[in-house]
């Protein structure tokens, strides 16, 4: 084989990369296309520093305004401390799938 049947043509090397790259650019503009990202809605919920509900309201339900994903912070100080054994700050500490764990026992999740 002659030297010039080894080597592929640049010519189409270059034509395959460009195909590629416009391939590329097309899937990334169809990604970036506002009507294909929306942001979720944004919930606003009840701050729950200041809202406190009882347990019986937030077991098993979702009162109006509580955030689901955190509803054994909606409890008062003292009913926290009688249903989880420790304070809201030493709860926070804890590692997340004990959290999970204690809020399924308690019907909190």
């Amino acid at each position: 084989a002659t030297p010039a049947e080894a080597a592929p043509p640049v010519v189409e090397v270059t034509a395959v990369k460009s195909m590629a790259e416009s391939k590329s650019q097309e899937a990334v503009q169809k990604i970036r296309r506002p009507s294909v990202l929306r942001a979720p809605q944004q919930r606003e919920f009840l701050d729950f520093t200041s809202s406190t509900f009882t347990y019986d309201e937030l077991k098993g339900s979702f009162p109006s305004g509580v955030d689901p994903s955190k509803k054994e912070m909606y409890l008062s100080d003292d009913d926290f401390q009688k249903l989880f054994k420790c304070p809201k700050a030493e709860f926070d500490e804890f590692p997340t799938w004990k959290k999970i764990q204690a809020k399924k026992r308690l019907q909190l999740f």
